[in-house]
């Protein structure tokens, strides 16, 4: 059995297809990135989160191989905020992976309904930073964070999925850093293919929070990795950070404003020294 993260998805096939699960209902859309489903394991009854890739992906030898290698690593790891990776690899509807069914619902169901209060989203990503840490100090990371596949359980505890769970040893090529995330969550630098840091976690997470307490993106930009799509992500974030105060209004107050204009900023140097900081 191989296991793995993912990235995106343009279309995705029947997934009726993958050996051993019953998928019953969608779950969540990645924003272009993938397609995560409630699924039934057919040989124990459990049910657990399946998520198919592009089936465009499946015929990457590169991209393979890294789904493979990230396999290896995330299966060595646990944390109480990532939910446990059960099954990955290549089915007859190409690349899959498969989680234990995580508590709650999407993040981005959460934001789609209302914007957060402060104090709630400090409570429901302020493990995700932690979670970001541990990962870098085990030489993974997550490629993108989005809210997409962040779960929120009925105590607001925090389950991370899917998507972009990497070993930092594969990241060489514009086009793969790409394919490893959300335009419109990346920070300067993964557009540009500079390797990743503890401060472009920080920008990664900062946009999460600006969404979950706007309801809006910081930076609009699509998803997909055509290089007019990234020149376009560019020019959006190398411009001033917006102002969560216009977005949201000013019973947010100044303090809020300084610290996210900061995790936001283009110069990753500007930026608090890690996602523990910024939270």
């Amino acid at each position: 059995m191989s296991r793995a993260p993912g990235s995106r998805v343009s279309h995705v096939t029947d997934p009726g297809v993958v050996p051993g699960y019953r998928p019953e209902r969608i779950v969540v859309e990645h924003a272009g990135l993938a397609t995560s489903y409630r699924a039934r394991h057919l040989a124990s009854g459990t049910d657990v989160l399946l998520t198919l890739l592009a089936p465009e992906l499946s015929a990457d030898r590169l991209y393979r191989e890294r789904f493979e290698r990230s396999a290896r690593l995330l299966s060595k790891f646990s944390h109480p905020t990532m939910a446990r990776l059960l099954d990955a690899g290549a089915g007859p509807a190409g690349l899959f992976i498969v989680f234990e069914e995580p508590e709650g619902v999407p993040l981005s169901q959460l934001i789609t309904r209302h914007r957060l209060p402060p104090a709630r989203v400090v409570l429901i990503l302020e493990p995700i930073a932690r979670l970001l840490e541990e990962l870098r100090a085990n030489r993974m990371m997550v490629g993108c964070p989005t809210p997409a596949g962040i779960f929120v359980g009925a105590d607001d505890r925090p389950h991370a999925t899917h998507l972009g769970f990497l070993d930092l040893g594969t990241l060489h090529r514009r086009a793969e850093l790409v394919g490893e995330g959300v335009l419109a969550y990346m920070a300067p630098e993964q557009l540009r293919g500079v390797p990743f840091r503890l401060r472009t976690d920080v920008y990664n997470l900062a946009a999460v929070v600006f969404e979950a307490l706007t309801a809006t993106r910081p930076f609009r930009g699509p998803s997909g990795g055509d290089p007019k799509e990234v020149a376009q992500a560019l020019d959006a974030v190398n411009a001033p950070p917006p102002s969560v105060v216009r977005a949201r209004g000013l019973e947010l107050g100044s303090a809020i404003e300084a610290v996210l204009q900061s995790a936001l900023a283009e110069d990753p140097k500007s930026r608090p020294a890690s996602p523990n900081d910024f939270m």
